[in-house]
């Protein structure tokens, strides 16, 4: 049963939870000693700013090349406005709580100048609706959905995307569940002007046995950037946090194939076997090169059984194809972009 008074209760604690930009920094909880409270500040707030960068970079190419190398002056002037909370000080001791946006324009025009890869535009914000099917039975936004309660638990729900729970009234939970269990998605779009979203997230939690999930997901409405995922480990037993961290990373890779600004992105070619893994290539070594930005990105964990593969290839398309059908490869382009999924002869008939 729905607990009304806590489902708002909840709503006011999350009501801005939704951070505004890929630039505008998680706040960061510093301390620094110095000679006096002048400089231990100095020291915390250059640190801050440093660890702020640094998260920036993280979400707009998937790694960090630079910050820990960088004189403080030159991140200083990529900063925009600096906001301290909590501040705290004794006579060498300065604690606080410190938020830093930097200047779009800039950090884009220091990337640049480093040819550097980076998205060039912010993800969407997402209403999400986590369901969890056991069985043949949906349980919505109820106090028996244990997706549900560990999506509640977090303080927050992503730190790539702009992520939101619906935690309205009762009234808003009936809504919900009734478009669920009828399949009308559609009826959830008004949802989005309340809580300040794009597009609704809808995450199936499938059950396939004690504490072993199964995860897809729908985004309505339909988004070229924003695909559809699926989350299923063949091989080890998937917690519900787990396969939401797991998705949350599978959706961030698409997002970055599909949105990266980098030269002659035409020319490197990716390919997925499965929810587990993703092969690069590219046609002459200079797209090969570009490559490693998305190499690095990969490697960083998002798949749990990786099996990445990448090599320099010059020819055309059609002789790359030749060459992986003579392999035993069947390969199958995405309508868009310099992509598609590559399938065993033995094992996938057309």
């Amino acid at each position: 049963m729905i607990k009304k008074i806590l489902l708002v209760l909840f709503l006011i604690f999350m009501v801005g939870t939704v951070w505004a930009d890929m630039y505008l920094a998680d706040p960061i909880a510093v301390q620094a000693d110095g000679d006096n409270p002048v400089q231990a500040k100095q020291l915390a707030l250059e640190h801050a700013q440093r660890q702020s960068f640094a998260q920036v970079l993280r979400r707009l190419m998937g790694r960090d090349l630079f910050t820990q190398e960088m004189p403080i002056s030159d991140i200083v002037n990529l900063v925009q406005d600096v906001s301290i909370q909590n501040e705290k000080n004794t006579a060498q001791t300065y604690w606080a709580t410190v938020r830093v946006r930097f200047q779009p324009d800039a950090v884009r025009n220091f990337l640049n100048a480093h040819n550097q890869s980076y998205l060039k535009s912010d993800p969407p914000s997402f209403l999400v609706i986590p369901v969890q099917i056991q069985g043949t039975e949906i349980v919505g936004l109820e106090d028996e959905n244990s997706f549900y309660q560990l999506l509640r638990s977090k303080e927050n729900l992503s730190d790539f995307y702009q992520m939101v729970l619906p935690v309205g009234d009762l009234d808003e939970m009936v809504m919900v569940n009734r478009a669920l269990r009828s399949k009308q998605y559609d009826d959830l779009l008004p949802l989005t002007n309340r809580y300040g979203t794009e597009a609704v997230l809808i995450v199936f939690a499938s059950a396939k046995g004690n504490n072993d999930w199964r995860f897809s997901s729908i985004v309505i409405p339909e988004d070229k950037k924003s695909s559809n995922v699926e989350i299923d480990d063949w091989y080890n037993v998937l917690s519900l946090n787990d396969g939401w961290e797991r998705l949350l990373s599978r959706m961030e890779e698409d997002w970055r194939l599909n949105d990266v600004v980098s030269e002659n992105q035409n020319d490197t070619y990716y390919a997925r076997l499965n929810e587990n893994s993703l092969m690069m290539w590219a046609q002459d070594e200079k797209a090969f090169r570009k490559m490693e930005f998305l190499k690095d990105f990969m490697l960083r964990g998002v798949y749990q059984h990786q099996m990445l593969f990448s090599f320099s290839f010059t020819g055309t398309r059609s002789e790359l194809i030749e060459n992986w059908d003579q392999a035993g490869w069947v390969w199958h382009p995405d309508m868009t972009g310099p992509s598609g999924t590559l399938t065993r002869k033995e094992v996938y008939y057309e």
